[in-house]
């Protein structure tokens, strides 16, 4: 077949369509069939697995920090469940001298009066401990409830010496080095380094327990310790922070009190009388009235930094 011969069908071809546009030429779909298409195959999901409820992790960790009245603190902590933890550590306060004073008593030696210059100082330290449970009511929440014990704690050491007023001498000393017939209180000193004397309140009357007999050491000093009548102190309290931190580092504080009963003082010097009934001289002092009081529940601040050991 030639050229020409294939042309001429190609353009036969083509102009057929364009000459007779009422004829389809392609197959008719009966107008009452109708198309379904198929569903699409269905994605079977993957079965949900239930995820573990996750265990509380024990939380330990350390804590530094300052405060009143126990000074400077450190304890270990144990977050054992989320909203309760449990502290244990030791208060510490470096001894300073808190208090210097002088007064002029009238002691009987022997049933004689003398004049005698008493000065005092007391220095005060703290060494104890603290056995502490934090609640947190609220999850997730640093605000803790605390209740607990403190134990041992402020001490307060009161040293003083007894001078002949006149010649600001010890007493015992000046009496030694006196000489010739001596009058009969130093002899009496001499003796027996001990005097009475007798604690009166504001108004002059005797104290109950107040009629006291002191004596001197060989260097006409004498001591005294004050300290907390409860030597175990229940806490209660509230707070911030975690013993075991949620991050590594955290910050905390205490705002509550203790119950002490009191201050007590003791002293080696006092062989007769009750030293403490000079708490009784105190509140009878109207610029003093109700301190002693105070003594029986003392308030607490401590301020803090934690840190998570796990």
């Amino acid at each position: 077949m030639n050229v020409s011969k294939l042309l001429g069908i190609a353009v036969a071809g083509l102009a057929l369509p364009l000459l007779t546009p009422g004829v389809s030429y392609a197959q008719d779909v009966p107008q009452d069939e109708t198309v379904v298409s198929e569903p699409a195959e269905q994605i079977e999901q993957p079965e949900q697995i239930e995820q573990p409820e996750q265990k509380h992790k024990i939380g330990f960790g350390i804590g530094v920090g300052a405060g009143v009245p126990g000074g400077i603190k450190a304890d270990i902590g144990l977050n054992f469940i989320p909203q309760l933890s449990v502290r244990a550590g030791v208060d510490f306060l470096p001894t300073f001298e808190a208090y210097t004073g002088d007064k002029v008593i009238t002691a009987n030696v022997s049933g004689h009066n003398l004049q005698l210059l008493a000065e005092y100082n007391a220095r005060v330290g703290s060494m104890g401990g603290h056995l502490l449970l934090d609640y947190h009511p609220i999850k997730d929440s640093g605000f803790r409830f605390t209740a607990g014990i403190y134990f041992g704690g402020l001490k307060a050491a009161l040293h003083g010496v007894l001078y002949e007023a006149d010649t600001h001498t010890p007493v015992l000393e000046y009496a030694r080095g006196l000489s010739g017939l001596l009058a009969p209180e130093y002899q009496a000193l001499l003796d027996d380094p001990s005097f009475d004397y007798q604690l009166n309140d504001a108004n002059g009357a005797p104290i109950e327990g107040g009629d006291l007999s002191i004596k001197m050491a060989d260097d006409s000093s004498f001591d005294a310790d004050l300290g907390f009548k409860n030597s175990v102190r229940p806490y209660l309290g509230i707070g911030y922070g975690y013993a075991a931190p949620r991050s590594r580092v955290g910050f905390s504080f205490d705002l509550g009190v203790f119950y002490a009963g009191g201050l007590n003082v003791a002293s080696p010097n006092v062989t007769k009388g009750d030293p403490n009934s000079v708490w009784t001289y105190i509140d009878s002092n109207p610029s003093y009235s109700g301190y002693y009081g105070l003594t029986k529940v003392i308030p607490v601040l401590n301020l803090g930094i934690n840190i998570r050991l796990n």
